[in-house]
């Protein structure tokens, strides 16, 4: 939902993409994953304020580094699958911090397998069908990141109750978009002209 007006933001993101014009998008990412384990090293050792700072800095660094690869004109299929990759290991970590916060594990669990099914069905319909499924979805990146910096920050403030329920309907909503992603997906399936086996996936290899 927030890819449609992260698009009519561009001109905030560019100015925050700006102060880190002259470094590496590469390296952008790479700290943005750092972000995430100091993120999650700061609330292990009870040190909620850093572990808040560590959190927006990890969210900063996960808007700017695509915005400061396409300025550069640099984009690289390596570097998307850098960012996708870190990507999928921060919202692993970011569920363990709430895990070290004392939330149900169940519901940790099922947040950080629902976050990584809906970037799975983006990744294989991207890869089959050649077609994006981002803005599909309640529950994309973008806004899991602002639900859970809402969570914890409820939780920082003594709101417990209002915390949990937060992430309840978090949970609730990345579930929901996973399944929407499924039905699209088979929806376009349906769509699109006959193929022979071999499109869908790569050809065998021939002949030595």
């Amino acid at each position: 939902m927030l890819t449609r007006l992260r698009r009519r933001l561009m001109g905030l993101v560019v100015a925050l993409s700006m102060p880190f014009l002259p470094f590496p998008p590469n390296l952008l990412t790479i700290l943005g994953l750092l972000m995430s384990v100091l993120f999650l090293l700061s609330v292990r050792y009870e040190h909620l304020l850093l572990g808040l700072v560590f959190l927006l800095l990890s969210a900063y660094f996960d808007v700017i580094d695509g915005t400061v690869a396409r300025m550069k004109g640099v984009p690289t299929p390596g570097g998307a699958f850098l960012d996708s990759f870190t990507d999928r290991l921060s919202d692993v970590i970011y569920a363990f911090a709430l895990l070290y916060l004392g939330f149900d594990a169940r519901w940790i669990l099922a947040l950080a397998s629902g976050a990584l099914l809906v970037s799975y069905a983006r990744a294989r319909a991207e890869g089959v069908l050649g077609t994006r499924l981002e803005g599909i979805g309640f529950m994309e990146r973008a806004e899991r990141l602002i639900a859970i910096i809402l969570v914890y920050l409820l939780f920082m403030l003594g709101y417990v109750k209002a915390s949990s329920l937060v992430l309840y309907v978090t949970v609730a909503l990345v579930w929901i978009t996973v399944f929407h992603r499924f039905i699209v997906y088979f929806w376009m399936i349906s769509k699109s002209p006959p193929r022979a086996p071999w499109q869908w996936w790569p050809p065998p290899p021939g002949p030595p």
